[in-house]
């Protein structure tokens, strides 16, 4: 199934349930997909983000500011249970290949992120719901189930999902190392508030610690703040 939303649809139109969106610029015709645990506040996250030019995906931010906001819609694939999430997100990266520079504008290939690719915050967090389930109303049970009945699976297979989940989960839970500009390191762990209280914007800090370095060797940096995730410590 698609559902789709034009430009300017309020966004209570959208449900607050759970699957696979894809965002298309219909100029370029380049998409982007994604996953979330509420369609309708992945979408109004998404939209308050580039409308204040600090998206966390420099691809998707450069084509909204160049093309406008009239330009892209939003629609939902597929409504999905939140513990298969990360896999149904990667049938359909498999599938239309967003992360192709001719097709779209994802950066990683992967739903899972492994080898190195970091994912922001909120995207963190929303696997750390989709691994621990979530409550929605009946209707949205039952929305949800609909959509899921044409791809039935086992007891052990959502099991080896599961697990799959909670180690991807586990093992990057939103934590990345800030250096300030006297050269003190901090160990963070909720990244909004910590530069809320450091008055710092923490898309610019996150996109830091995604490049660390500049082509030519230099080191990156926010307002002299530099930044890394742990898997790039040395021993």
């Amino acid at each position: 199934m698609t559902t789709f939303y034009h430009p300017g649809q309020p966004l209570s139109d959208i449900p607050p349930a759970s699957g696979i969106y894809r965002i298309t610029c219909i100029v370029t015709k380049k998409i982007y997909i994604g996953s979330a645990v509420s369609l309708r506040r992945r979408w109004k996250e998404h939209r308050g983000e580039l409308r204040h030019d600090r998206h966390g995906n420099p691809y998707l931010q450069s084509a909204w500011n160049k093309h406008g906001e009239d330009t892209f819609t939003f629609e939902v694939l597929e409504f999905v249970l939140a513990p298969l999430l990360l896999e149904r997100e990667q049938y359909w990266m498999d599938k239309l290949k967003p992360y192709e520079k001719d097709k779209g504008f994802n950066i990683a290939h992967s739903a899972w992120s492994p080898l190195g690719v970091k994912r922001s915050p909120e995207t963190l967090e929303k696997n750390r719901i989709a691994s621990t389930g979530r409550t929605h109303s009946p209707e949205t049970i039952e929305l949800m189930r609909a959509s899921h009945r044409a791809t039935h699976r086992t007891p052990k297979e959502i099991e080896r999902v599961r697990a799959l989940q909670k180690r991807a989960v586990n093992a990057r839970r939103g934590r990345i190392i800030a250096i300030d500009p006297n050269g003190t390191e901090y160990e963070v762990f909720g990244i909004r508030q910590f530069c809320i209280d450091h008055n710092l914007i923490d898309s610019h800090l996150i996109s830091v610690a995604k490049r660390p370095t500049t082509p030519n060797g230099k080191l990156r940096h926010h307002q002299r703040w530099t930044a890394r995730y742990p898997e790039t410590d040395t021993k």
